[in-house]
């Protein structure tokens, strides 16, 4: 009776710990905190990138992050610096990007991106506290110049702050980790470290919620 009465209490402490550490919001089914199974920032960026980032525009750390789910519209793309010693002008217009947010688990969520025609799909890391977060995750691309392929590895940061119209001071970066290049030097490509960042140009500073996906 006793070993009965000790497993109830245990069975009700664990609920209490489940509801104490979980988000109040429906998208929340794991526990809180810094789960083995996500990875931090700089094991996923390479570090020059990551403080750069920060230094320019922040990175908000904490496992508790906000809600980022939705549909957003980054536009205009307005490119702010790149490590790069060649040419790449500030004043370059950028295509529009179409942002996607689902399934989000705490500190992991579904990612589609879509630039020009290019539309991609990947799983992200999220932190952060209260209304700011920061994404970040490495995509794998290949950029087709007829006779030849080149496969490009590149490591993405996202930060900003979640509103209810979108994100405001919506920040985004890419750095080339790794190259595939067939053309044995025939393309000219960035090398790799080089990266490049960018923020949301528009009046109001906000990436505003937009429904543009279509399953």
């Amino acid at each position: 009776m006793a070993m009965r009465i000790r497993a109830i209490i245990l069975m009700l402490v664990l609920g209490a710990a489940m509801i104490s550490c979980t988000k109040n919001d429906e998208t929340t089914l794991v526990l809180l905190g810094e789960e083995e199974y996500v990875e931090d920032i700089l094991k996923v960026i390479p570090e020059d990138m990551v403080k750069e980032f920060n230094k320019r525009f922040g990175i908000y750390r904490g496992s508790v992050p906000p809600n980022i789910q939705g549909e957003y519209l980054f536009a205009p793309k307005v490119r702010k610096y790149t490590n790069f010693e060649g040419v790449w002008p500030l004043t370059a217009v950028e295509p529009n990007v179409y942002l996607k947010f689902m399934d989000q688990h705490n500190r992991v969520a579904t990612f589609i991106h879509n630039e020009e025609v290019e539309t991609k799909t990947d799983t992200v890391y999220v932190m952060g506290r209260d209304s700011y977060f920061t994404a970040y995750y490495v995509e794998d691309v290949m950029y087709d110049y007829g006779m030849y392929e080149v496969k490009m590895k590149r490591g993405i940061i996202y930060s900003g702050r979640v509103v209810d119209a979108g994100i405001k001071n919506l920040k985004y970066a890419s750095v080339i980790m790794d190259i595939e290049d067939e053309s044995g030097g025939e393309v000219d490509l960035y090398p790799v470290g080089t990266y490049f960042m960018y923020e949301d140009g528009s009046a109001e500073n906000l990436a505003e919620r937009y429904n543009w996906y279509k399953e």
